[in-house]
This record gives C-alpha cells, sequence and structure tokens, in this order.
C-alpha cells in the first residue's frame, strides 16, 4: 500500500443523506477491516482506517464512538454479508447435487476469506481489550443466532430441535475454523479437502436423515 491518501469521493448530487451516510459508513468498515488485516489491530489506527477511506479522522467517530465499537461494527457488517453471499450461493446449487457437500464447501469458502482472518485477529485481540470484547461477543451471540436460522431454513428435516440445529451448527463452525486458522501457519490443500470430506460425512445423517430417530 502507497502512503497516498485517497481523495474523497464526492456524492452524485441528488442522493439522499440517508444513503450518503450509509455509503461513508460502509467505507469505513471496509476499510478497518482491510487495515487490520494488513497491518493487524495495533496498525490499523484510526488514521489508517481513515486513510483508506479517504475520509478524515473526524467522520469516524460520527459512525461509531471508539476504535473498538468501529471494528466490532465491522466484524458485524462482515458477518451479515457472509450470511446473505451464502444463502444466495447455495440457492443457486442444482438440485441434484450432494447439498450437505455443497453447504460444508461454501462454509468452508467463507473461513478462507481474507476479511476473516482480519476477525479472528480481532477476537484474540480482544482477550485483553474489554471494550473490544463486550462488542465482539455480542456480535459473535447474534451471528450464531442467524446462522441456526439459516440452517433450519436449509435443513428443516434437521431443526426440529434447536438445541439439536445449534450443536451440528457448532460443530461445523468450530471445526471449519479451526482449519482456516491452521492453515494461516501451514496451508496444506489436500488435509483441508480431506477435513471438508469428512465433515460432510459426518453431518449428512445429521443434517439430512432418512428417518426420524426413535424417541425423538
Amino acid at each position: 500500500m502507497g502512503s497516498r491518501t485517497p481523495e474523497p469521493v464526492a456524492a452524485p448530487p441528488g442522493v439522499p443523506r440517508s444513503e450518503r451516510r450509509e455509503a461513508t459508513r460502509r467505507r469505513l468498515l471496509g476499510a478497518a477491516l482491510s487495515a487490520v488485516a494488513e497491518h493487524g489491530h495495533t496498525g490499523a489506527t484510526t488514521a489508517e482506517i481513515a486513510r483508506r477511506a479517504g475520509l478524515s479522522q473526524g467522520m469516524i467517530f460520527k459512525v461509531a464512538p471508539t476504535k473498538a465499537a468501529l471494528l466490532a461494527e465491522s466484524v458485524r457488517d462482515l458477518f451479515a454479508q457472509l450470511v446473505g453471499e451464502y444463502r444466495s450461493a447455495f440457492a443457486a446449487i442444482d438440485a441434484r447435487s450432494d447439498r450437505v457437500a455443497a453447504a460444508v464447501e461454501l462454509l468452508a469458502a467463507a473461513y478462507r476469506r481474507p476479511e476473516l482472518t482480519a476477525a479472528f485477529e480481532l477476537y484474540l485481540t480482544a482477550r485483553t481489550d474489554p471494550e473490544l470484547a463486550s462488542g465482539l461477543r455480542e456480535v459473535a451471540q447474534r451471528h450464531r443466532a442467524e446462522v441456526c436460522a439459516l440452517a433450519v431454513r436449509l435443513f428443516p428435516e434437521a431443526g426440529r430441535s434447536r438445541a439439536r440445529i445449534a450443536a451440528i451448527v457448532d460443530l461445523a463452525m468450530d471445526t471449519l475454523q479451526g482449519e482456516a486458522l491452521s492453515s494461516l501457519a501451514n496451508p496444506d490443500p489436500l488435509r483441508t479437502r480431506r477435513v471438508t470430506a469428512l465433515l460432510s460425512e459426518l453431518l449428512r445423517p445429521l443434517l439430512e436423515p432418512k428417518a426420524p430417530c426413535a424417541g425423538r
């Protein structure tokens, strides 16, 4: 990245103020994650975030009261985007294909997104940053609820018990998150394929049971 600050992009005439505010917010959130991904939490200063967004530092505090709040909001926005993209991608798969394998592959691909590397770092940083931890805790809880609700819609036969579908979601997400973190230090595409294949095999009878289990 060069050191030159991008020129602010002027909104076209006639654009409503609410749309201009939302465009500014999204530029700052994207710039925040980009700065963390490249420079880490410490290097992602408000000055660097503002520079990447092509905005003044003062604009940051019109979007969020603190840097920690901005970073938590950037992760929330990223998670919402990923869920929406996942939903659309799953809807586009061939109805005759292996739905469970497709679900796992799409989730694994999401965990390989560079933006999630920044999110991982922020969650680790939050261990010693109470304000960031509080914001990210709320984000994580909301995201898990949204993913569970999506899983119920995609695999209704597996969603008769909320606790059961939550456990299935946790198993899938924790497995693929662990694989993504391992790949940061030791990328191994073959290992990743083996993990996703095995996870699909384990989840298939849980997500698409042939018949209800006795006693359920």
